[in-house]
């Protein structure tokens, strides 16, 4: 990590002719040595669909896939966002699933991501396009 502090970058007015405090900046890098395996892993979604998208007649849905990292390397874990609201982590690595994602009626957008053991990270995303109706009231999630 990296900070770095410094005079006001404030513009000066009446009061303050010459700014008033400092500013300070942060940021991280990676420091990737020569000759580093820099491969992503792969992603992959075998249901409810291969090609992208998906009809579905609920308001749940269940999803597999699978992962593999590059060579050295381990899938660590896989997570999940839907651009209609929830978000969770599959369960399992380079075989996995997701059970019960809510979606709204209409076309709901899953974004899976997977991060290898290097911290390299992928994603793919599927459409999934919901014709059983919006959960109303809260459902029993499985333990």
């Amino acid at each position: 990590m990296v900070i770095a502090t410094g005079p006001s970058l404030a513009t000066p007015t009446v009061d303050y002719p010459v700014g008033n405090g400092v500013t300070t900046v942060n940021d991280s890098f990676w420091n990737v040595p020569l000759g580093a395996n820099l491969i992503a892993p792969t992603l992959a979604i075998k249901t409810p669909s291969t090609n992208g998208s998906a009809n579905v007649s609920t308001a749940l849905v269940s999803l597999t896939g699978s992962a593999t990292a590059a060579t050295g390397k381990t899938v660590k874990a896989i997570t999940w966002t839907n651009n209609r609201g929830g978000q969770g982590i599959a369960l399992g690595t380079t075989s996995w699933s997701v059970d019960n994602i809510d979606l709204v009626s209409g076309n709901n957008v899953l974004t899976f991501t997977v991060r290898d053991s290097a911290g390299i990270t992928a994603s793919t995303t599927i459409t999934l396009t919901s014709s059983g109706g919006d959960i109303t009231a809260p459902r029993p999630r499985p333990t």
